[in-house]
């Protein structure tokens, strides 16, 4: 896939031309760029769902404008062939969009979903939106210093934010992201753990975890979404069992959560045990009220206060059909198999006391158990003419 550099979204302003979150609903149905499209959207869940993803087959590369018969205008991307777009959802609530190919009238949306490669600190790779921000550690950091730290780690880190903007240029160039200087801070400790979110392979009650990322690919950004591709070099995993990783991971304006989709390359067996894990360890500052199980897909942390900054929850789930859980000395993880070739998906993500959107422990876990619905009942999405 080439890169898209900077794609930005229009909004149509005319109410006769009324057309981006977690669960993205999709539907298989091509829609030509000349037409004027409707697309019909319905929340089946008894719960609001806010800034949610919608995706629709899109075969043109210029991006379309989307707007609703009130005069609404939506941002919007186009993404590997796919238009998104995103609205707020009350309970139960059907709304209908118009999707125009004419863009005359339209309006220009900022992106609100940013990531990139820092070759300039030691080649980490950095994704934001206008919520939370995350970290994933490249080959140089492998490196003995001064031209790295010599830490071998696969872990996903968070960086906490308490600003609608993206900072990821402006804290690397400040050097200074370790204090809060009211944007937010990274003050998240990862070290060669998993962090919130990174994986291993399970095996026979031990975890086997690559190194740092081999390659990195920025897929694209803009006022919905970025998407980035990573591989890892193969690593042993026990038993004569060798695993390889190419991994893509995009997130979406307005949502806490990340999105992790793997495939594996695996020798010397069918399949393998994937361990999405979560440092809950007192040793980084980790342990807190925590929440969730194989049983309900997820598991949801509300840490120790780290005065004066504030408390971070973290969280991980996985939908799949034979979720299991385990845990070692630092980490609860959620488990289920891998075979070659297929994607393995699961999300992670953080927010943070400080940032207005979660109070308490309660407030933390009620947004995963409401991601977890989302992403179990997808909108109904129905492409009309």
């Amino acid at each position: 896939m080439s890169a898209i550099p900077n794609t930005i979204g229009f909004g149509l302003l005319a109410a006769t031309l009324a057309t981006a979150g977690l669960a993205c609903a999709n539907v298989q149905t091509p829609v030509a760029k000349s037409a004027t499209t409707t697309v019909a959207v319905e929340n089946t869940l008894p719960a609001a769902r806010a800034q949610e993803t919608i995706e629709i087959p899109w075969r043109s590369d210029n991006t379309p404008c989307v707007g609703d018969s009130n005069g609404g205008a939506f941002p919007c991307q186009i993404v590997e062939g796919k238009l998104l777009f995103q609205s707020d959802f009350a309970p139960g609530e059907k709304k209908t969009f118009y999707v125009s190919a004419d863009t005359k009238g339209g309006v220009l949306f900022p992106p609100k979903a940013y990531g990139r490669y820092v070759p300039e600190r030691m080649d980490d790779y950095a994704w934001e939106n206008d919520r939370i921000a995350f970290r994933i550690y490249g080959p140089a950091l492998m490196e003995p210093a001064p031209k790295g730290e010599g830490l071998v780690s696969s872990s996903v880190d968070i960086w906490v934010k308490r600003t609608r903007s993206l900072v990821i240029d402006k804290w690397y160039k400040s050097k200074a992201y370790h204090q809060d200087h009211g944007e937010g801070l990274d003050n998240y400790k990862c070290g060669a753990g998993r962090g919130c979110g990174g994986i291993g392979v399970w095996n026979d009650g031990t975890l086997f975890v690559s190194k740092n990322w081999v390659t990195q690919k920025m897929l694209c950004y803009g006022p919905v979404r970025t998407v980035a591709e990573f591989t890892y070099a193969p690593w042993e995993c026990g038993n004569g069992v060798r695993i390889a990783e190419t991994r893509r991971i995009s997130l979406d304006a307005g949502s806490n959560l990340s999105r992790f989709e793997s495939r594996f390359t695996i020798t010397g067996a069918d399949s393998a045990t994937i361990a999405v894990g979560l440092d809950v360890s007192k040793e980084h500052k980790h342990a807190g009220i925590l929440a969730g199980g194989a049983a309900q897909g997820f598991y949801a942390n509300w840490e120790a206060e780290q005065k004066p900054n504030g408390i971070i929850g973290t969280a991980i789930l996985l939908s799949a059909a034979k979720t299991g859980e385990a845990k070692d000395a630092s980490h609860v993880f959620l488990t289920a198999p891998a075979r070659s070739g297929k994607p393995f998906v699961w999300h992670a993500g953080a927010g943070w006391s400080r940032s207005g959107d979660f109070a308490d422990a309660a407030a933390w876990q009620a947004y995963v158990e409401n991601a977890m619905l989302r992403l179990r009942h997808p909108l109904k999405v129905t492409v009309g003419k």
